[in-house]
């Protein structure tokens, strides 16, 4: 048999998928973008869809999307059309991942980054480079930590929440589903679901509708 190793993304965060795939000791094969002016990324080829494999070929796809909308929604089209494909997760060799912690499929560990004892990272999850998850803290799927994001201990983080750049959460805070943490926050107080908080200490600001940009 032989793997192929697949990105699907072409935007910044696909740059980031690669540097740690490479760190590996990995390599990509192709990217796929919906760019129909795209012809080429990272010296890479790349197609507006996963083209048909050959015989005896295991695909292996990085879902290099940073919104976690979005890059939800891409991984539930490739199972239904594809549903033989694999989602390897990779840990750039820099990060400190406890022995004691679990990081599921599909998930991206960047540089410097820091899991700790008892930690719980889904499926699909992203921890930026010098995000720091403590102990026995949870992020569920298709939640991700920002650069130089700081996550006390025994944190809960809902399913596609998002903790934007430099963001603070305390010891024993939870963090609802389809939240956005805004840049430079201080969160001191659990977040209901469905909102976007921000300042110091964090306060909500708005609710967020199904699909908002989680730059927005």
């Amino acid at each position: 048999m032989t793997d192929q190793l697949i990105v699907w993304g072409t935007g910044g965060h696909a740059v980031s998928a690669c540097e740690t795939i490479i760190a590996t000791g990995g390599h990509v094969d192709y990217f796929v973008s919906n760019d129909l002016s795209q012809q080429e990324f990272l010296g890479c080829r790349v197609f507006q869809n996963l083209p048909d494999l050959h015989p005896g070929v295991v695909r292996n796809l990085v879902v290099a999307i940073g919104d976690n909308w979005v890059r939800q929604s891409v991984v539930a089209s490739i199972r239904r059309l594809h549903p033989n494909t694999r989602f390897p997760t990779f840990i750039h060799p820099s990060a400190s991942v406890a022995s004691s912690a679990r990081v599921a499929s599909g998930t991206l560990i960047l540089q410097a980054a820091v899991i700790g004892a008892h930690a719980d990272v889904g499926q699909f999850c992203v921890v930026n480079s010098r995000a720091s998850l403590d102990h026995e803290s949870q992020m569920q799927d298709f939640s991700s930590l920002a650069p130089g994001v700081t996550i006390g201990g025994r944190v809960r983080i809902g399913h596609r929440s998002a903790i934007s750049i430099g963001a603070v959460v305390k010891h024993g805070i939870e963090i609802a589903e389809d939240v956005v943490i805004g840049a430079g926050s201080y969160v001191n107080r659990s977040i209901p679901a469905g909102s976007v908080a921000y300042g110091t200490p964090a306060t909500v600001r708005r609710a967020r509708s199904v699909g908002d940009p989680y730059l927005g």
